[in-house]
């Protein structure tokens, strides 16, 4: 009689658990999700008089961008979300005001790096498991250059791109930058 209250009680719990409960970039759900904590998000200005929410853990940065957001209609106002992941960090003495003038372009700067110092993309795909991320790989036949491929649970393929950055203390930053933008739906 106990394990079937105990069973009962939990298919209960099961299927009223909401859809909604982490934080899914993939999704064309453009709502918040349900554990959000807007005081965990910093709002950062961005062009275009748009806004980012942006958490960031252990070098993966989610985010919500939003247009022209008020406190109390933000919900109706998100056009975006996606999210940023920190892959590695080097140091260069190059590093520095020149940085980016001592390369061709930014994609002759991105390939030298990834020559000298490739990726481990299994790693990197163990870090953004808890997005639902089950495979990530650089497209070569691109013609832009650095653009990545991400498989989520669903088999649905979306793409990202791999930039880099020159930080303060003598590093070049590579990271992964997704953004899932409304206005790249689909007309319904």
């Amino acid at each position: 009689m106990r394990l079937i209250i105990i069973i009962i009680v939990g298919l209960t719990f099961w299927t009223c658990k909401s859809n909604n409960d982490d934080f899914d970039p993939f999704d064309n759900e453009f709502l918040f999700h349900d554990k959000i904590d807007i005081a965990d998000y910093d709002s950062i200005f961005i062009d275009g008089g748009y806004w980012a929410l942006q958490k960031s853990k252990s070098g993966l940065e989610s985010f919500y961008i939003l247009q022209q957001p008020s406190y109390f209609f933000m919900k109706d106002k998100i056009v975006g979300k996606g999210f940023r992941l920190v892959v590695d960090s080097i140091e260069t003495t190059d590093c520095n005001s020149k940085f980016y003038d001592s390369y061709d372009d930014a994609n002759d700067m991105l390939k030298k790096l990834c020559d000298r110092n490739p990726i481990d993309f299994e790693k990197v795909k163990a870090r953004l498991l808890r997005l639902g991320v089950i495979d990530i790989k650089m497209l070569s036949d691109s013609i832009v250059p650095f653009k990545l491929e991400i498989t989520n649970l669903e088999r649905k393929t979306f793409k990202a791109r791999l930039e880099a950055d020159c930080n303060f203390e003598g590093h070049v930053i590579r990271h992964i930058d997704f953004t899932n933008l409304k206005d790249d739906l689909p007309d319904k």
